[in-house]
């Protein structure tokens, strides 16, 4: 390992993490770090790296950011700003990079604008539909939606629903797979009441393609104001269980955090529970 302990050396770490204060164990889970706070914890004992896990909530953001800014211990304070919340359901997200800038403070992530035209969905397919960039076939499910506005017909079926607004697959489920019309109404309905108190509906729905086949993530590090040392991570393929059928080889909310209250456990998991 490169020597970073003496690049660091300067600094304080300060990891700022959301907080969402709600009595819902499944969302309680849901913003459970006690995974992220071992391996943040492993790391910057590696690197020597002086650090503090610090939980901030919709209602007391600045007052923690404001004590960061004045903070005395001799060292520069660097934020590793984790809040990507909504803020429509009480967890911080672009009011803290808007506190880190006012205070002055270095921090990772990104800033207010791709905040800003990243945290939804339909801000980017409209982007990509700009620039031409391939992308699945979509439309807006406004407000007042009813099957006679064949959604399904103009994209083609199946359809995927998904909100505009969502992370962690928050509010995506194998029953967001439809056919028809009449599908797609009483799905919507079911969305529309939201998800243990959680309003799925921070920037509205839309339907899109339901396309099969292999699924790929990769990783960008840099900045855009720096294009030319921009880092592409090579991609890697998630691979679903062989069980599923084609139109459940997705990530779903039940499946990628082991709740299953609407799905089945894939096979494996079901001979443990």
């Amino acid at each position: 390992m490169r020597n970073y302990h003496n690049f660091l050396n300067p600094y304080f770490i300060w990891v700022l993490a959301p907080h969402l204060e709600t009595e819902d164990p499944n969302l309680q889970y849901y913003y459970d770090f006690t995974q992220s706070i071992k391996e943040y914890t492993k790391v910057f004992e590696e690197l020597k790296a002086e650090w503090k896990w610090q939980p901030v909530a919709i209602t007391d953001y600045k007052t923690v950011i404001q004590q960061i800014a004045k903070s005395t211990n001799g060292k520069i304070p660097l934020v590793l700003n984790l809040c990507d919340g909504d803020e429509v359901n009480g967890v911080p997200g672009v009011s803290v990079i808007h506190e880190l800038e006012k205070n002055n403070l270095v921090y990772t992530g990104s800033d207010a604008h791709f905040y800003n035209i990243t945290t939804s969905k339909l801000p980017m397919k409209r982007a990509f539909d700009n620039a031409g960039v391939a992308t699945a076939s979509w439309m807006v499910i406004t407000d007042n939606y009813s099957p006679a506005d064949k959604v399904v017909d103009t994209i083609g079926s199946p359809i995927i629903i998904k909100p505009a607004v969502s992370g962690g697959s928050m509010g995506v489920s194998v029953k967001n797979v439809v056919n028809t019309e009449e599908e797609l109404s009483e799905r919507v309905e079911e969305i529309k009441k939201g998800y243990r108190g959680w309003n799925l509906l921070a920037d509205g729905l839309f339907a899109e393609q339901f396309i099969t086949g292999p699924e790929y993530t990769t990783f960008i590090t840099g900045s855009a104001d720096d294009v030319a040392n921009c880092k592409v991570y090579e991609p890697v393929e998630r691979v679903f269980h062989h069980s599923l059928p084609d139109k459940e080889k997705f990530l779903s909310f039940d499946r990628l955090w082991e709740i299953y209250e609407d799905e089945a456990p894939m096979p494996a998991k079901r001979e443990l529970l």
